[in-house]
């Protein structure tokens, strides 16, 4: 979606500008410990690693998008972004590093929400990899980073699993390896923060940007930043809008972020769209929390875009996909399994309120990312109809079964020996004739990788290794076969 940014002739920089709140904007100061990727501590080595199994998550890029005729009849100066957005960020002129999650402790415990959204910017398919994120944080994952030999001790880093598609054959275990990531956790106090887990955030949030405004010029000519949306009834109606699942988020994370950079907000703190968030309020001050990022504003250059529309006409009225152009929004894979559950009488008085279900979906979209890039790489010939027939089947089960699912034809793809008994006890016990058997048959005993497949799986792990390690005569420090 375009923006305006201000014509590069006019001598006159105040217009146009959104319009200054109704309310006063009830900050507070936030006080917390924060967690993430060090971004000036990463070498050329992890760097390279990051862009290349995380594209986006460092940098990202997006193919151009069209211009909408309604912002070309307005001003000869729209504005579109070639990049890839981050969440509230409001445009590109927001450097980068600036993102946490919060945590209950010094220990960094952010309930493994750095690891979900790092997660979610993976693509097994470039990789050619199934790739895991685990952080010693969380209690399900720290005997797999003690299996790799690791200190489950040491919070000040995140551990990321590859197990290439190209295995040998008849092992014991899947060949896989491994990289830490420096992870810094910091105590932070920022004043003029907007923290959308107190009640009163969250209720000017809902009565200030659903009707903002923007000023043209100083007749006190306005348009609406929301010109076809219907005006909200309940505070429940935006919460959706606050966890588009499009990579970067939607229109309206772009619009909040611009609007408290232009009123002086110092940060923000936002629920990740990643995590079952929740918020738990008494006598309208936090209590405790889960699955929370914070913003930070602070000394940030000015922005170029300095006015917005979002001209599509609905509301997300559940978990859904919308992005930042102008395309039709589409709910979220297993959207009918997410939730929104608050107290009767939240913000108004003591309770809270917590998003369900996305935990258990990021999961399941992670596996099937890696199935459907497995059964290509190791079952070239199957056409892309069987491969959508394979995921619509896997996503009949719903999240929680569908990953289980999904996690025993991909490993026995990728050659563990008990995935693919128990993928052959499946098809003899449950399947019979249907008519995924025959596929699902393959997945149990896929041909063997080629020499070509092995080459191919060479050149990334050798993103696993410094120079150093890439010596003939050095040993291996930071890679490591398991």
């Amino acid at each position: 979606m375009p923006g305006i940014t201000h014509l590069g002739s006019s001598q006159d920089r105040r217009f146009p500008c959104f319009e200054s709140p109704a309310q006063p904007c009830p900050t507070s100061t936030f006080r917390s410990f924060v967690k993430q990727i060090k971004p000036y501590a990463l070498s050329t080595h992890e760097r390279s690693f990051l862009n290349a199994a995380f594209g986006g998550f460092l940098e990202g890029s997006k193919p151009p998008g069209s211009i909408h005729a309604l912002m070309t009849s307005i001003t000869p100066n729209a504005h579109h972004e070639n990049r890839l957005p981050r969440r509230y960020d409001g445009d590109r002129t927001l450097p980068h590093g600036r993102y946490y999650t919060v945590c209950n402790g010094e220990e960094g415990d952010d309930g493994g929400t750095l690891g979900r959204e790092l997660a979610f910017y993976k693509a097994a398919r470039i990789a050619e990899a199934h790739i895991e994120i685990l952080d010693p944080v969380v209690t399900q994952q720290r005997e797999m980073i003690e299996r790799l030999g690791m200190d489950t001790s040491a919070r000040e880093r995140l551990v990321v699993r590859c197990v290439p598609f190209a295995q040998p054959q008849n092992t014991a275990v899947p060949l896989s390896f491994h990289l830490s990531l420096p992870v810094e956790i910091r105590d932070v106090c920022v004043d003029n923060v907007l923290d959308l887990r107190r009640p009163a955030a969250l209720d000017w949030l809902f009565r200030t940007v659903p009707k903002l405004n923007f000023l043209v010029n100083d007749n006190g000519e306005k348009l609406a930043c929301f010109p076809f949306r219907k005006e909200l009834t309940n505070f429940a109606e935006l919460l959706p809008s606050l966890i588009d699942q499009q990579r970067g988020g939607g229109n309206f994370d772009k619009l909040v972020g611009l609007y408290l950079r232009q009123i002086g907000v110092a940060g923000l703190v936002f629920p990740s769209a990643r995590s079952d968030a929740s918020t738990h309020v008494a006598d309208g001050e936090l209590v405790n929390s889960h699955g929370w990022s914070f913003i930070d504003y602070r000394n940030a250059p000015p922005q170029e875009i300095v006015a917005f529309f979002e001209l599509r006409p609905e509301w997300p009225w559940t978990l859904m996909i919308e992005g930042g152009d102008d395309n039709t929004p589409e709910p979220a894979a297993v959207a009918n399994e997410f939730q929104i559950v608050m107290t009767e009488n939240f913000p108004a008085a003591d309770g809270g309120f917590a998003f369900r279900g996305l935990e258990q979906r990021i999961q399941a979209y992670h596996i099937m990312d890696s199935l459907e890039a497995a059964t290509r790489f190791r079952l070239r010939h199957l056409d892309d109809q069987q491969v959508i027939d394979l995921k619509v089947f896997s996503m009949s089960f719903g999240s929680r079964d569908c990953a289980n699912f999904s996690a025993m034809v991909l490993w026995s793809l990728l050659g563990s020996p008990k995935a693919r008994q128990d993928l052959k006890s499946f098809l003899k016990d449950q399947l019979g004739h249907h008519p995924i058997a025959d596929l699902l048959a393959q997945c149990a005993d896929p041909p063997p990788a080629d020499e070509e497949q092995f080459t191919r799986s060479g050149v990334f792990f050798a993103l696993f290794q410094t120079p150093a390690e890439k010596h003939p005569d050095s040993p291996p420090r930071r890679g490591a076969a398991t």
